[in-house]
């Protein structure tokens, strides 16, 4: 508990700071979301949770809680992959999913949009064999 106020202070003081496209990324994870509390993230944010999808999989809007991290006014768009394109991920024939075609890991950034504050969200997806 000491752990998840401290972040959330530590998110705080960071809000302050008046940049809202700091260079420096915010890490959360699931524990972020135990506090009812917690504010909304500045950008941009690295989610680290492990996310995992078979070769031939697609990763979507739909194989994320993304609610659980950010409640309310929400969004993201079609997302980037900016490691591992081509060979690990490709982006599917709808644009908003990533299929996996190799095993290894892609690294995607998904533009965003959080209580009025508009970023990106990055994280990583390892692909592995079916």
């Amino acid at each position: 508990m000491t752990l998840v106020i401290l972040f959330s202070l530590s998110l705080l003081v960071a809000s302050c700071g008046g940049d809202t496209e700091s260079e420096e990324v915010v890490v959360i994870d699931s524990a972020y979301v135990t506090s009812s509390t917690y504010p909304p993230v500045p950008y941009p944010i690295q989610i680290e949770d492990d996310f995992e999808i078979k070769i031939g999989e697609l990763f979507g809007y739909e194989s994320f809680d993304w609610a659980s991290f950010f409640p309310g006014d929400f969004g993201i768009t079609t997302p980037e992959i900016i490691e591992g394109e081509g060979t690990v991920c490709t982006l599917a024939p709808d644009s908003f999913s990533v299929l996996g075609n190799s095993s290894g890991s892609c690294s995607v950034r998904y533009p965003s949009k959080n209580a009025g504050i508009e970023g990106f969200i990055f994280l990583t997806i390892k692909v592995t064999e079916g």
